[in-house]
Order: structure tokens, then sequence, then C-alpha cells
């Protein structure tokens, strides 16, 4: 679980992603694996925000996550 998360991280560092685009990157690291159930397991392995725009003009558009730490530009301090 580590070393996924880790994966996730480095990707959703590099710039934010969709749940397809993260679950596709992480199957070809793990190909034995369900892309979809990869990107769920990040989504709770890693502390993450929804970027903007998820909406366009009364529209809905894709779900795309980054890192909380790459978002806010700084580490997050846990109590």
């Amino acid at each position: 679980m580590q070393e996924l998360a880790a994966a996730g991280r480095e990707l959703l560092d590099q710039q934010p992603r969709t749940s397809e685009e993260l679950g596709r990157l992480l199957q070809e690291r793990w190909l034995d694996r369900d892309a979809r159930s990869l990107a769920y397991a990040i989504r709770n392995l890693v502390p993450l925000v929804q970027v903007p725009p998820r909406g366009i003009w009364g529209m809905s558009g894709r779900t795309t996550y980054a890192t909380t730490e790459t978002w806010l530009g700084e580490p997050l301090c846990w109590i």
C-alpha cells in the first residue's frame, strides 16, 4: 500500500489528473490490477483536493485531483 500511495502521489504531484487517467497510469506498473481500483485506493490513501474547474457554464466537468500539499504549496501539518 505504501508503494502504491507513493506512486499515486508522484503522478498527482506532476499534474492534476482524473481518476481514469490516474488509474490507467498506475496500471502500467501493476498490470494485474484493475485501473479503477488503483485510482480508488489513491483517493483513500493520499490527501487530495478536487481542483477547479468542476462545472463550466452550468455543465459538469470531469473531476480532477491533485495532492493537497501540491495544491496548497506546503506540507500538511498533522497535529
